[in-house]
């Protein structure tokens, strides 16, 4: 049948047609996507969580799609703080056919938030051709700059889930989700983390203050896990991390692992021993307890830096710390997420338990329920009142009043304009009878005031390039090392770019730059000509920042030796020399000098006796004490070191009740709260210069130093009055509280006018600098066969 003929021919022509169009479609559609970019929820951040102004990683999975090796420019776009975007850049070689996963690292700003989204794109390097990207790219969870971050490697209840569970039989409020009780900020606890999707770089871990390992969060020596990941965390540590290791009852990975050198105790000096869990570390079983697997470490006097931070009651050191470089690493003997140990309930719920010891939380743990009913009763109170205690951070480093004297004048020269050109030119026409004049005058006047205005402003405008800093300086008494941690406002008086670079003799690169911007409390305007810069995300040191004649924020994070000649340091900064050592009551004694150029002032002695082998007594328990030096500490003039009989404070000691609170009663840190010595900063406007006392600065500062053991905010107070909580938003790198334990002395003084402490060169030039240098410097004595702790009698 004809119709039937011309239905089949119609259709074979139709598939044809259909057929060609997808074999020639599929080489064009490779065309279009050379390379495959994917970019996951979990990829962004750590577990798909980031934290404002804080350095971030970003892992970016890659598939090369061409038949040839292709060499790409990976680029993260982030905006900084004055709205300028920051290309975060890597390059990397993508073999055909296999996908490849490349870390990004960047700085989102302060003022960042859950709404902010990025843009990432892929390039050829030779040609810049577009490759593939991904647009608009939302964040999945976002923390405030105010927040805290434990990392958790592994899975299971190792005895934090008390202070993260969102359940209202447990959990006291340390976590955002928990009524929020004893701590002065929220903690994120970011748990079932693994070694083998660990950053390459130390600065993706700067979410964390403390990381913690348990047997089932990887295995250091697996092939995935590369040697770049755990070098990230070694300088991770070395920059004044806490890493927390809880050794599994067999098979322990880390005496063979590449960081077997950090460890407080090497594998000789690890011995397991059967017995019942220690009540006194892990408290009370909730059914018959059985004998348990754990590992002792035999400490050996005069060991290097290693100290006891918890025994059985026989005195068998279970958990033991080390100092490396700024750091902590901390050795748990107890396989606190063990099935064996579970089945009876332990770590087991305790008001003050085993974190308490480690971590030093100076808060009580109480359940969610017990909260409620405290807070329907109107005797507990979930409200706070913030301040920030950094708060004079960026109000130091302002050059906002360089600008009002040419601003008086030109509001001046604006006033006799008007005049002129209003009502005296008017009035003197008119009298001269001469209107006709009259845009002739305007005009003269306006060219005359264009001429004096251009001319003024050219004259007056600063030609010298200058930073104002902010500087926490940390010191040892072992090496020359320093860690240092900057804020700077750099002013470049050209409309160019410059390029800046944080130690450019440093080898490794890894010190970062970066501008987040420290407006804490409001977004700020930022540039209306926005400009982009390039950043390597691999080292992340130097810059091509773009200057417009004003100011540009900076944050620098610096770990290296300053007491040498080098590029950007404007002079060495020489060691601190001592003769310390200790008495046979534990008693610090002897000198200590420094040949800086700049005498220091304010000086805070902070002395922790330490633990000898055999004691038994909570860490939590152990003495520190703190007292000042009230003169000037002149460059090369020995300082005597001595714990005086008296004008000695315990620096923390735990309230008996906390229902009724007595500031001057909880140590040092108590009596500085009841000060209200972060009062002065709460709501400060930091678009306004404002003059903060110095003596509130140092109280903030030593407060600071010691942050996690403050104690907590007056939760029993009035409901109808919310106890001050106080935040640190710039401050995370200030705590000192990992270095309690152990016998050490820090010592922490301040320079009101310094140069910069950290190489810095603009366009390979050093700039002249001033402000406010801290100097903390820690000296470790070494073990002594001497009395034991609880026989010492210090004032």
């Amino acid at each position: 049948m004809p119709g039937h003929s011309s239905i089949r021919q119609f259709l074979i022509l139709f598939i044809a047609a259909f057929g060609t169009l997808i074999l020639c479609g599929q080489p064009v559609f490779a065309q279009q996507q050379p390379v495959t970019l994917n970019i996951s929820r979990n990829d962004m951040g750590i577990n798909g969580i980031i934290r404002a102004g804080t350095w971030t990683p970003i892992r970016l999975s890659l598939t090369n799609n061409a038949s040839e090796t292709r060499q790409v420019t990976c680029r993260w776009m982030i905006p900084d703080s004055d709205g300028d975007t920051v290309f975060a850049e890597r390059t990397v070689n993508l073999p055909p056919a296999i996908q490849q996963q490349v870390w990004l690292y960047g700085s989102p700003a302060y003022s960042a938030n859950n709404n902010t989204t990025w843009d990432f794109h892929i390039l050829d390097t030779e040609t810049g051709e577009l490759l593939a990207s991904q647009l608009k790219v939302a964040i999945p969870k976002y923390l405030s700059a105010e927040e805290s971050a434990i990392g958790i490697f592994g899975t299971g209840n190792i005895g934090l889930n008390d202070f993260m569970t969102t359940s209202v039989n447990q959990g006291f409020g340390y976590s955002r989700f928990q009524p929020y009780i004893g701590s002065h900020e929220y903690t994120d606890f970011i748990a079932n983390l693994q070694l083998n999707n660990l950053p390459d770089r130390w600065y993706g871990l700067s979410i964390f203050n403390t990381i913690v390992w348990s047997q089932n969060g990887g295995d250091p020596n697996e092939a995935r896990v590369r040697s770049e990941m755990l070098g990230a965390v070694r300088e991770w540590v070395e920059r004044g991390g806490h890493f927390i290791v809880i050794l599994p009852a067999v098979a322990e990975p880390w005496t063979s692992s590449s960081l077997a050198d950090m460890l407080p105790v090497d594998k000789s000096q690890m011995r397991q021993y059967e017995a019942l869990p220690p009540s006194n570390i892990v408290g009370l079983s909730m059914n018959e307890p059985t004998p348990i697997l754990m590992t002792a470490f035999d400490v050996q006097p005069n060991q290097d830096k290693v100290s006891i931070v918890a025994t059985d009651k026989q005195g068998t050191p279970l958990i033991v710390s080390r100092q490396y470089g700024f750091g902590k690493v901390t050795l748990i003997g107890i396989d606190l997420a063990s099935p064996s140990l579970r089945s009876m309930g332990l770590p087991a719920y305790q008001k003050l338990g085993i974190w308490h010891d480690v971590l030093r939380w100076q808060a009580p743990a109480y359940r969610g329920k017990f909260i409620d009913e405290q807070v329907k009763q109107g005797k507990m109170t979930r409200g706070r009142s913030p301040a920030d205690l950094t708060a004079f951070i960026p109000n130091m480093i302002a050059m906002r009043n360089t600008t009002s004297a040419a601003l008086l004048l030109a509001l001046l020269l604006f006033a006799i304009y008007w005049l002129l050109a209003g009502p005296i030119s008017y009035a003197t026409l008119r009298y001269l009878k001469r209107p006709d004049l009259s845009w002739t005058v305007f005009g003269g006047l306006v060219v005359v005031f264009i001429v004096i205005a251009w001319s003024g402003a050219y004259f007056m405008r600063p030609t010298s390039s200058q930073i104002n800093h902010y500087t926490l300086l940390d010191m040892t008494s072992e090496d020359d090392q320093v860690h240092a941690h900057s804020w700077l406002s750099l002013y470049m008086p050209s409309f160019a770019s410059n390029r800046v670079a944080v130690a450019p003799d440093s080898p490794s690169g890894h010190n970062t730059l970066a501008s987040p911007g420290f407006n804490t409390l409001s977004d700020g305007s930022g540039f209306i000509d926005t400009q982009s810069y390039v950043q390597q995300s691999g080292k992340p040191y130097a810059a091509e920042i773009p200057f417009r004649a004003t100011t540009k924020n900076l944050e620098i994070d610096f770990y290296g030796d300053i007491s040498a000649e080098q590029s950007g340091l404007d002079k060495p900064w020489p060691r601190i020399e001592s003769d310390l050592e200790i008495d046979n009551l534990f008693r610090p004694t002897g000198t200590i000098t420094h040949r800086f150029a700049t005498p220091l002032r304010d000086i805070r002695f902070v002395y922790m006796p330490g633990r000898a082998a055999g004691s038994s007594r909570p860490a939590r328990d152990s003495k520190v004490y703190t007292w000042r030096y009230n003169g000037v500490w002149e460059p090369g003039k020995p300082l005597t070191v001595q714990l005086p009989s008296v004008g000695a404070n315990d620096l923390i000691k735990w309230p008996k009740k906390y229902t009724k609170r007595t500031w001057s009663k909880e140590g040092f840190l108590g009596t500085l709260i009841g000060l209200n010595a972060g009062d002065r900063f709460h709501e400060i406007d930091p678009t306004q210069k404002v003059n903060i006392p110095e003596s509130s600065v140092i109280q903030a500062i030593e407060l600071l130093s010691f942050y996690e053991m403050l104690p907590p905010p007056d939760f029993y107070a009035d409901s109808l009055s919310a106890p001050r909580s106080y935040r640190r938003y710039l401050g995370r790198l200030f705590d000192l509280t990992r270095l309690i334990d152990g016998r050490r002395l820090v010592v922490i003084a301040h320079m009101d006018q310094s140069t910069l402490p950290i190489p810095l060169t603009v366009d390979e030039g050093v700039l002249p600098s001033k402000g406010w240098t801290t100097i903390r410097w820690v000296h470790t004595f070494e073990d002594q066969e001497v009395k034991t702790f609880e026989t010492t009698k210090l004032p």
